[in-house]
Formats: structure tokens, C-alpha cells, sequence
């Protein structure tokens, strides 16, 4: 195993929630120049955005969250914990009750299972 493989296995084994993957977008609130961010793997406690334009470490910012199978956005108090070369991870601080139960409804759906699924068994062919 080479060094950034061993360091992407370490990352994961830390990991507090078990991330899926995502077709959503999120932006920040109030607006500003920052652009909408697209969103590529999303969990209970934070998600992975890609973007040429990076937040710095520590910046802590609400965002809005849109994803396709819910039925509104949600509002997420979050900070920027790392970047990489294909963008940045953010890890949310806190949301109302209301926007953490629909997360995690979307999450645990029939619909994210067969997505996480699909991405990650890209032979299966379902």
C-alpha cells in the first residue's frame, strides 16, 4: 500500500458517521461570491465539497444544503476541516432538530442506499 493510500485508509478509520454519496449542492448563507459548492459525499457529521475555490481551514460559516430527493434545503452551522487537491471538508457544528432528522431520513432512504450502492459496486449494473 503506498503512503497516500495508507493515509486515505487512516482517514476513513476515523470517520464518526458513515459517509454516502451524494447528488446535492450546497451554498453559503447569507450570499455572498462565494459559488454554490457541489457536494460529494455527505454524512451526519459533515460532508466533502469539490471546489477550485477553497474556504480556509477553520472558517466557520452557515451553509444551505439542497439535495434532490428531499423536499427543501437545510440549514447547517458548519467549519472547513481540510482541503485537498479536489476541495474541502466541512464538519457541521450544529442544525435544528427538524434538519438533522431529514438528513438522516435521506441518508438511511431506500433511494441513497441504492446511490451509495451504485458507486460503490460500479459493475453491479443496477
Amino acid at each position: 500500500m503506498n503512503d497516500a493510500n495508507f493515509r486515505y485508509q487512516s482517514m476513513l478509520e476515523r470517520r464518526s458517521a458513515p459517509r454516502t454519496d451524494v447528488l446535492a449542492y450546497l451554498k453559503v448563507i447569507p450570499p455572498d461570491t462565494t459559488p454554490i459548492y457541489y457536494v460529494e459525499d455527505i454524512s451526519e457529521s459533515g460532508a466533502f465539497l469539490v471546489a477550485r475555490r477553497k474556504l480556509g481551514v477553520g472558517r466557520e460559516l452557515n451553509m444551505s444544503v439542497s439535495i434532490r430527493l428531499m423536499p427543501r434545503d437545510i440549514e447547517i452551522l458548519c467549519r472547513v476541516i481540510r482541503h485537498d487537491e479536489r476541495g474541502f471538508a466541512i464538519q457541521f457544528l450544529s442544525m435544528e432538530d427538524r434538519d438533522r432528522a431529514l438528513l438522516r431520513s435521506y441518508l438511511y432512504s431506500e433511494e441513497s442506499l441504492k446511490i451509495r450502492a451504485k458507486f460503490h459496486n460500479p459493475e453491479s449494473g443496477t
